[in-house]
């Protein structure tokens, strides 16, 4: 019988090198940089993708253990991935609809009009509405809820963030 899913992948990880020390886990080796153990992914608690930065501050680099099996010094970080639903105008009133996980870069692409479409050609360019979401699945799944709307409805939700409709990417 084959060896089940999660001891492949254990033993596939123990065989690779190890990014900050240059040799392969489990061998005797230089201590990796001081503050740096590792960049490993994993799931947060809510279900997402997230990166997990490790670090520990012994002097040497290595973990410290402790009673209990606790570690000094470790500070875990999880680096979660922002996904926006947001809305542009035009000078004229065209509305434009989208989900991002990059809502800086992509508003700087419809302002200097980089990608081909809908926005380049209706000169969209202003960024008047956005809404966070912790996954890409919430974000669609909102989008996909607003595009459903009249577009009365649509307007009152811009107006209800952004009265005056100024171009919200100044201060993002």
């Amino acid at each position: 019988m084959g060896r089940r899913p999660r001891e492949r992948e254990e033993r596939f990880l123990s065989a690779q090198a190890d990014p900050f020390t240059g040799s392969e886990r489990g061998r005797k080796s230089r201590p990796a940089p001081f503050g740096m153990t590792g960049l490993r992914f994993g799931a947060s608690k809510g279900g997402s993708r997230a990166a997990l930065l490790e670090m520990t501050s012994g002097c040497d680099g290595r973990d410290s253990a402790l009673a209990g099996g606790q570690r000094r010094g470790t500070m875990r970080v999880f680096m979660e991935r922002t996904f926006h639903v947001y809305f542009m105008a035009s000078k004229s009133g065209v509305l434009y609809l989208g989900v991002t996980g990059k809502l800086a870069q992509r508003v700087f692409e419809h302002r200097g009009k980089l990608v081909p479409g809908f926005t380049q050609k209706y000169n969209v360019t202003k960024l008047v509405w956005f809404e966070p979401h912790a996954s890409a699945r919430a974000a669609i799944s909102r989008e996909k809820e607003i595009k459903g709307w009249r577009r009365a409805k649509k307007v009152a939700l811009i107006e209800a963030m952004n009265p005056r409709w100024d171009d919200l990417s100044v201060g993002i």
